[in-house]
């Protein structure tokens, strides 16, 4: 399998790296996207892990996304 984006799998494509064994840090989370070990089994995004987020737009009001992260500090 080509190296993908997370949110880019196909149905397919998450099936077959299912059968490869391979783990969700196999991959790269979102380039706007800063939650820290996003895609991490335990601590994680939900949202990515259980494959929910499939373009930016779905993930504008999370306080790790790119605009809103200093938003939320200061």
């Amino acid at each position: 399998m080509e190296h993908k984006y997370f949110h880019e799998l196909t149905d397919e494509e998450f099936k077959e790296a299912i059968k490869n064994k391979m783990v969700y840090e196999d991959f790269e989370k979102p380039i706007w996207c800063h939650y820290p070990f996003a895609l991490n089994w335990e601590m994680g995004c939900w949202s990515l892990t259980e494959r929910l987020i499939k373009k930016e737009e779905d993930c504008k009001d999370c306080d790790c996304y790119r605009d809103n992260l200093y938003k939320s500090i200061f």
